[in-house]
């Protein structure tokens, strides 16, 4: 029987693979020995690629205070990538400093992005949603210098969002046909598209719908990225409805959090080393 499936590569970011989905929702006073130890026996259960953390600003995030002293730290393994998130320039040149071990990851598309929430926008990254688009014609400006030929349309917040409700996927596509008519002015095809979903909207029928119809719109889009969060369980069966409708063709890049919630207990029992044992 011929292969019907697309070619799926999987980053899972929550506690068992990624460290930083995870730690962003735990408690900021876990012990850095603690998180090292984690991030080192994650490490030898045979991951290829591992998210240590977020260089982002301990004022939003204290759960990544002391994402330096963990990097410099931990024990890295031949054989795993190991990344981590930044936001913005500063964050940038924070990662770099630990490059290597540190992957600095870039997406393979120049893309147009923002986010349907402005409320999560504000909040999550410190910018508006039109700040985030404000920045589109310095990105077409600078893919058409360096000569760039293909590029990538996307959204976040793309279902839902926990301060607006949920959103209708003619929403989405009136965002993503925007971002295309954009890229088509500038004369360089699109081939991708990524979908984010940071507060748990997706269910199986608007991630099927969403692709299907960018299919439909659009089939020479053959690379999508997923970025699904588990909060109501339905970030696999909606990765699943993903693969459904693509084909052997197209390429699906996964990532987020597809963990069941709250999924570490153990961890914060554990006795703290900086405190001695209870």
């Amino acid at each position: 029987m011929p292969n019907q499936w697309p070619t799926v590569h999987y980053k899972e970011e929550g506690m068992r693979e990624g460290m930083r989905e995870g730690m962003q929702i735990e408690d900021a006073d876990i012990a850095v020995d603690d998180k090292v130890e984690l991030l080192d026996m994650l490490s030898e259960t045979g991951l290829t690629s591992i998210v240590v953390g977020s260089f982002v600003s301990p004022r939003w995030t204290p759960q990544m205070e002391r994402i330096d002293e963990i990097v410099h730290r931990f024990t890295p393994k031949m054989g795993v990538t190991y990344s981590a998130l930044a936001l913005n320039q500063r964050g940038i040149e924070r990662a770099r400093a630990y490059s290597p071990p540190l992957t600095i990851e870039r997406d393979a598309y120049p893309r147009l992005s923002c986010h349907l929430c402005d409320v999560f926008a504000r909040r999550n990254t410190n910018r508006t949603q039109m700040q985030e688009m404000e920045r589109w014609p310095a990105i077409i400006a600078q893919a058409q210098e360096v000569g760039i030929t293909q590029s990538g349309i996307g959204c976040n917040a793309s279902w839902g969002s926990n301060f607006l409700g949920e959103f209708e996927v003619d929403t989405l596509m009136t965002l993503l046909e925007y971002q295309h008519g954009l890229w088509d002015e500038a004369g360089i095809a699109v081939r991708s598209c990524s979908m984010g979903d940071p507060m748990s909207h997706c269910t199986p029928a608007k991630v099927e719908e969403s692709i299907s119809r960018v299919k439909e719109r659009w089939p020479e889009i053959d690379h999508f990225r997923l970025h699904l969060h588990n909060g109501r369980n339905m970030a696999i069966a909606s990765a699943y409805a993903a693969m459904r409708v693509l084909g052997p063709e197209d390429t699906l890049e996964l990532d987020g959090d597809h963990r069941r919630v709250r999924r570490l207990p153990l961890l914060r029992q554990r006795p703290r080393h900086r405190h001695g044992p209870h």
